[in-house]
């Protein structure tokens, strides 16, 4: 799994016990809505995942600034010219 400075973190139980309260909340969850409300609920589950990647994205942003010593005002001084780049 994961490393930090060649040790393993063994984050096993976090995962798994991720996957369990995500996969029960997401059983009970489907197995109350009535089926004309399907769609809040999908949409709910895609926005919970999208919230999930930008906490991973951050976190992962954070380890990997120490490690090759980037400044946070060069990477959004890229994120910046690459939003100017596709909207114009």
């Amino acid at each position: 799994m994961y490393e930090d400075n060649g040790q393993k973190l063994h984050n096993y139980v976090w995962i798994f016990g991720g996957i369990f309260i995500g996969g029960t909340a997401g059983v009970l969850s489907a197995r109350k809505i009535k089926m004309t409300a399907m769609p809040e609920m999908v949409s709910l589950f895609n926005g919970m995942g999208g919230a999930c990647a930008a906490l991973i994205s951050i976190v992962e942003f954070n380890h990997l600034a120490e490690k090759f010593h980037l400044k946070l005002s060069f990477i959004l001084f890229l994120v910046q010219k690459e939003l100017l780049l596709l909207f114009f």
